[in-house]
């Protein structure tokens, strides 16, 4: 195995609900990408432009050294710090604090790169090995989040679709919605700006999980949560674009702290426009948000009439059936975005 860029990814469903126990479904984005590099190869301006990665990666080794019961019998540390010493960077396009999973990759390519016996993401994958994978990657990316459920750098790790049901275990799938091709789609929206999301969780949890116990507000962002990933996952466009809706309510109106203030009103009249459900794309409160649409067409011509930057999404992996023909062919992206 030997694999040298790392995608980012998209979680359709189970931001922040992942964290109460709810589903999760998300599937790699290969529009963005991240890689090793070192400064020697480089000229002198760019290793000026990547002196502030290799700082990061200095700072983020120091604290695996220092949590060494935690990291030192899964990663060869020395390693890694020899090479952040010699100039290593992470070379990305995947835009920072965007909901992305630009610090999933980076966690990913570590492993990758510095893991004693790295599990080999090209044979099959045990669920037994799925989930000590996501166990690492999760104190691997605390170090960003404060807290993390491993699952974004399990999905880039794997390349694959996952989906993590309600017992915890993250699953391999390939599925095929055959309602987005004939006239819909799903996409990303551009608020145009960036955010951390390490406090949003700290309020996220306040608010719906007060004290460790979750409420009946988190029970409800659960229970739809469960169901747009069923209906989904099980080609049932009806059920689906009903618990879309209502989801898209619920994140309007109970996680509108995650939403920048300019696109709650926009937010507001796309859902009163009828032909895109929002909501949002990793932590919110910037970033991207997620698009899903029963109509393409008309939803691209609105969104770009009012100015809005989108990004098309392919439920498409190396192992899947499904192939979104209608996006590829209707809404090129000069790339990336519309």
């Amino acid at each position: 195995m030997n694999r040298d860029k790392f995608s980012a990814k998209v979680m359709l469903f189970g931001e922040y609900s992942i964290l109460l126990g709810s589903s999760a479904l998300s599937i790699p984005l290969t529009t963005f990408n991240a890689s090793f590099r070192k400064f020697p190869e480089m000229d002198h301006d760019i290793t000026n432009q990547y002196s502030g990665s290799n700082k990061v990666l200095h700072s983020l080794c120091d604290h695996y050294l220092a949590e060494s019961g935690i990291f030192s019998e899964f990663l060869d540390l020395d390693h890694f710090m020899g090479d952040i010493k010699t100039g290593l960077f992470l070379d990305s396009t995947i835009p920072q604090r965007y909901g992305v999973g630009s610090s999933g990759a980076l966690c990913a390519a570590i492993y990758n790169r510095y893991a004693f016996d790295p599990v080999n993401p090209d044979e099959a994958v045990s669920s037994q090995n799925m989930l000590r994978l996501r166990n690492l990657f999760s104190h691997m990316e605390s170090f960003f989040h404060g807290k993390s459920s491993g699952f974004d750098p399990l999905v880039i790790y794997l390349q694959h679709p996952l989906m993590i049901s309600q017992d915890n275990r993250p699953e391999i799938i390939t599925f095929q919605t055959d309602f987005l091709h004939v006239n819909g789609g799903i996409f990303l929206l551009d608020t145009g700006s960036s955010a951390g999301t390490a406090p949003l969780v700290r309020v996220f949890f306040d608010q719906y999980a007060p004290e460790g116990e979750m409420n009946n507000a988190g029970k409800e962002l659960c229970r739809l949560t469960n169901s747009c990933i069923l209906d989904l996952i099980e080609n049932n466009a009806g059920n689906f674009w009903e618990n879309l809706e209502a989801l898209s309510v619920f994140q309007l109106n109970g996680l509108s702290g995650m939403i920048p203030e300019p696109m709650v009103k926009v937010w507001t009249e796309i859902l009163k426009e009828g032909s895109v459900y929002l909501k949002l794309c990793g932590s919110g409160g910037g970033g991207y948000l997620t698009g899903f649409t029963p109509d393409l067409k008309r939803s691209v011509n609105y969104l770009k009439r009012n100015n809005f930057r989108i990004i098309p999404v392919n439920i498409n992996n190396k192992n899947s059936k499904y192939h979104d023909k209608n996006m590829d062919q209707s809404v090129k992206s000069d790339p990336p975005y519309i």
